[in-house]
């Protein structure tokens, strides 16, 4: 009998790992849909409004041990999916930010992608990459996916550790709450940006 039950656990378990695992991908599978419908819209916008809806910020700064880092930010945003109670002035919605920061004169460049789920400002995606200069195949690339309530479900590589923390920076010591502190971060600036209150 205990071995029927215990079959029968093992059964059950490996049902909703199966469920939970479809339910990964097909998640997974509607993120990448909508990033790609994304970078289509940002594309093909016409050339004379190639600045409608998107924001750039530029920044410069002295780091201690490091010298100069440079930040260059493009927030993408659309007008057109909400309005306020008056019905009159669209309240701008943040989808797409795109981030490239320089440090040590150019010798180490990090540049990160987050896609934000429009009507609820919750991060669907953040691809990362870390790259030094004069080390060859130095690329390091990191996809994060997020369930709707903005918790990673899905990372690429799936165990991100390394002997140097040098190539993982920033993701060393706890790479999901620095991926966290990197999307609210981002939201915050966008709504100080736009005027907007902060959730």
């Amino acid at each position: 009998m205990k071995k029927i039950v215990i079959s029968l656990v093992m059964a059950l378990a490996a049902v909703a790992a199966f469920a939970a695992s479809r339910a990964v991908q097909a998640r997974v599978d509607e993120v990448r849909k909508a990033y790609e419908n994304r970078l289509n819209k940002m594309q093909n916008r016409p050339y004379e409004d190639i600045l409608t809806g998107a924001f750039v910020v530029d920044d410069h700064k002295m780091l201690p041990g490091t010298g100069l880092a440079d930040y260059h930010t493009v927030y993408y945003y659309d007008d057109d999916q909400k309005t306020e109670a008056d019905m009159i002035t669209p309240v701008p919605q943040l989808y797409f930010v795109e981030s490239r920061v320089t440090l040590c004169h150019g010798n180490y460049v990090y540049y990160y992608e987050l896609l934000f789920d429009q009507d609820t400002e919750k991060p669907m995606f953040v691809y990362a990459t870390a790259r030094f200069a004069g080390v060859d195949n130095s690329l390091v690339e990191w996809r994060f996916y997020f369930d709707k309530r903005g918790n990673i479900i899905q990372q690429v590589p799936a165990t991100i550790k390394t002997d140097s923390e040098d190539s993982l920076y920033p993701f060393y010591n706890n790479y999901k709450q620095e991926i966290s502190d990197l999307v609210k971060s981002h939201l915050n600036i966008f709504h100080a940006l736009k005027g907007l209150k902060t959730p």
